[in-house]
């Protein structure tokens, strides 16, 4: 058999990559690889964003026996004071978290075309990951495959790079994933569980206590999922499932609040008490049930886009080069809104309490409508340098969200009566009456 060799072949650039290599092949397709290469700085991992940093050396070694079909030998790849760091993505903040791995090193051994992979990864604050598979001729489609990945920490607050929108205090979590049937059609089977986490959501400014989680399942079947947590005076849970369907992922399920706070933002605080059947996967969502808000203080300082009309001499002008369709998911939602005693509202002049009941609705493509009436309570409205009693304020809704009907009058006492205004209408037609009496 005649026999080609590269033997020797060697790279060393700048103190950064360093390699040295000797390949040999027949014409049996037979080859005998063996072999060292080291990464003194990482500074980038492929499909890492930009606002990722990366440190640390890799280094690796192969040896390498016999044809593709049945090989031997090992290739093992090993990362030394890895560091994963996200920065802000504000330009003004200087907030940084970061991972630091003592331990990461993968190794895959082949036996005649067997392939046995080991990994593990051990970060400074306690997390392990680790995980084992083996492939029967790893070559075909249907071959065979085993395995078994496991996750455990004792430490939840390592997971802050990932997760940048949550800051993590606390927690204890583990996972672990047993794998099987074929390389081309793998079946996934979760077992996992998170107790007493400690979680601080960024975009509602809500804190979440005793956080459970249980998780049992085939990944791509359906993975049950049961969750609890207490948010303010509350608390809250989930009932349900996710899992990789036709289409794509898809999570579905019921859940239930008990006076959870669920925003507490400068102008928006939210409570609310609810029974929600949910449903989404890519292309839909689903959201059925009932509603409760006490507790709730909004105070609105700018129009919402929807109450801007375009005027109708107005001309728009597309870019069709630069125009792009987004998909437009299907949506059904039928949920039944109440207010309860402690719901304020306040902007432009207007201080006043909310009651009543709406029924909010959605099918396909069409617009959000609500069907039901609120009534002003204990309203107070101030205009040209006056305060004036509100002592009819109604939004009536029979259709799409955003036009009602209004019917408000505010009016204040003077010596000879009382004078005010009357208005009415929709908000894009509204009806303006001044009357003394």
């Amino acid at each position: 058999r005649r026999r080609q060799a590269v033997d020797g072949l060697c790279i060393d650039a700048a103190d950064l990559l360093s390699s040295c290599f000797s390949v040999a092949a027949t014409d049996s397709q037979e080859l005998d690889i063996d072999g060292q290469f080291a990464l003194d700085s990482l500074q980038r991992i492929p499909g890492l964003p930009d606002t990722w940093q990366v440190g640390g050396a890799v280094s690796g070694e192969v040896d390498l026996q016999g044809t593709l079909e049945r090989i031997n030998g090992i290739a093992k790849i090993s990362l030394d004071g890895l560091r994963i760091a996200r920065v802000s993505d504000d330009p003004l903040s200087e907030e940084t978290q970061q991972i630091d791995v003592d331990v990461a090193e993968v190794v895959a051994q082949w036996q005649d075309g067997l392939l046995q992979l080991a990994s593990t990864l051990r970060s400074r604050r306690g997390a392990t990951l680790g995980g084992e598979l083996t492939l029967d001729s790893w070559l075909q489609p249907d071959s065979p495959i085993a395995g078994r990945i496991d996750w455990n920490t004792n430490d939840l607050a390592t997971l802050d790079v990932v997760v940048p929108s949550v800051r993590i205090g606390s927690g204890q979590a583990r996972v672990a994933a047993l794998v099987s049937g074929t390389r081309s059609t793998p079946g996934v089977q979760i077992e996992g569980a998170l107790s007493g986490g400690e979680f601080f959501v960024l975009p509602t400014n809500t804190a979440l206590s005793g956080v459970d989680v249980n998780l049992v399942g085939g990944l791509f079947d359906a993975v049950k999922i049961r969750a609890s947590a207490q948010s303010g005076s509350g608390t809250a849970s989930f009932d349900g499932s996710a899992g990789m369907g036709p289409v794509g992922p898809f999570v579905r399920g019921t859940f239930l609040a008990t006076d959870a706070l669920l925003a507490d933002l400068e102008d928006v605080r939210l409570s609310a008490s609810a029974r929600l059947a949910l449903g989404w996967h890519p292309y839909s969502l689903s959201v059925v049930g009932r509603a409760r808000f006490d507790d709730t203080r909004i105070a609105v300082k700018a129009l919402p886009p929807s109450a801007v009309r375009i005027s109708p001499d107005a001309v728009i002008q597309v870019d069709h080069q630069r125009a792009t369709l987004t998909p437009v998911s299907f949506r059904h939602i039928d949920v039944t809104t109440t207010l309860g005693d402690d719901v304020r509202l306040s902007g432009f002049g207007l201080k006043t309490g909310l009651s009543g009941e709406i029924r909010l609705k959605q099918f396909s493509e069409a617009p959000l409508a609500g069907y039901g009436r609120l009534e002003l309570v204990d309203a107070a409205y101030r205009a040209y340098g006056q305060s004036l009693s509100v002592t009819r304020g109604v939004l009536d809704f029979s259709g799409p969200l955003e036009v009602p009907y209004l019917s408000l009058r505010a009016e204040r006492d003077i010596d000879a009566g009382s004078v005010g205004i009357d208005i009415s209408g929709s908000p894009d037609a509204l009806v303006s009456d001044l009357f003394s009496e």
